[in-house]
């Protein structure tokens, strides 16, 4: 059997996307077969080329018409081969989780939708109790065969990139009027806890309780804990308690918009308890290190 076309695809930034085309055949029926060899890039957020450790432990998931078909292995030299009908709609996704215990990729069954299967972050409600950084990421990627009329001519930039986000949360002048001591407990909720193979967050609601101590300038700062971002329509809540009594309770920033996360955020949400609109500010960490002293 010979095939209508092959491709070379890698899976970069925009400019660095290589397409090859080779020679062609038609299946007996008609339809086309199409081969593809996909290389892996994971990039940051903003499309910066991140080192390729985590390439060979990808594994790669193939959909046929937004239904699971079967797992592509990395060959030795790290490319994924795959071939389909060319006639289908494909998807091949890309996830990993670096810190295995703290994400369940799961396999999806034969015949699963993208929609459906997803992959459980249930281990970061677990490791931020104990304290520990959640998880270090959820890595995804997807590419969607798209036929262009049989041409050969086809090139796409797919990045691989971290779905989470991480949020560090400090709470100003709270010991200037509840004082100090251990019996503060902040709760972070509006978060879930899966991402489906077509790239949504979804699953259970998570209530985060990260571990927090004062700083030398009486605030009152949490662990970085690394969650997924918000779902669709949905926005975060910061809670604060002491003794179990519920202290101050905002989920607007000062322009009183919902708080949100996105995928690759790495924020500070500061509080003031003095402010009367009860308004959280958002800042980027690297902005927060260059404006605050550290201790």
């Amino acid at each position: 059997m010979k095939c209508f076309t092959k491709h070379i695809l890698s899976l970069l930034l925009p400019w660095a996307a290589i397409v090859l085309p080779a020679a062609c055949g038609i299946v007996e029926d008609g339809s086309m077969c199409v081969q593809y060899s996909v290389v892996p890039k994971p990039v940051t957020k903003a499309g910066e080329a991140l080192p390729d450790t985590l390439t060979g432990r990808m594994q790669a998931y193939l959909f046929i018409d937004g239904r699971f078909s079967r797992t592509v292995e990395p060959e030795r030299d790290g490319r994924y081969l795959i071939s389909f009908d060319g006639g289908a709609k494909a998807s091949l996704v890309f996830f990993t989780a670096p810190k295995a215990d703290t994400a369940t990729v799961r396999t999806p069954a034969e015949g699963e939708r993208m929609e459906t299967a997803a992959v459980k972050a249930g281990g970061l409600a677990r490791a931020g109790a104990q304290g520990q950084d959640s998880l270090s990421g959820i890595y995804y990627g997807r590419y969607d065969y798209q036929s262009l009329n049989g041409t050969a001519d086809v090139q796409v930039a797919v990045p691989v990139s971290n779905r989470c986000a991480r949020i560090r949360v400090v709470i100003k002048r709270i010991a200037e009027y509840y004082g100090t001591g251990d019996g503060y407990t902040l709760s972070i909720s509006g978060l879930r806890g899966s991402l489906t193979y077509d790239g949504t967050v979804t699953g259970d609601s998570v209530v985060y309780t990260p571990p927090a101590s004062f700083d030398a300038e009486g605030r009152l700062c949490t662990i970085p804990l690394t969650v997924l971002p918000n779902a669709k329509g949905e926005h975060l809540m910061l809670t604060l308690y002491k003794d179990g009594k519920m202290l101050w309770q905002s989920g607007v920033d000062q322009d009183r918009k919902p708080v949100t996360l996105s995928a690759g955020d790495d924020v500070v949400m500061i509080a003031d308890v003095e402010r009367n609109d009860m308004s959280i500010q958002v800042m980027t960490w690297r902005q927060y290190k260059q404006d605050t002293v550290i201790y």
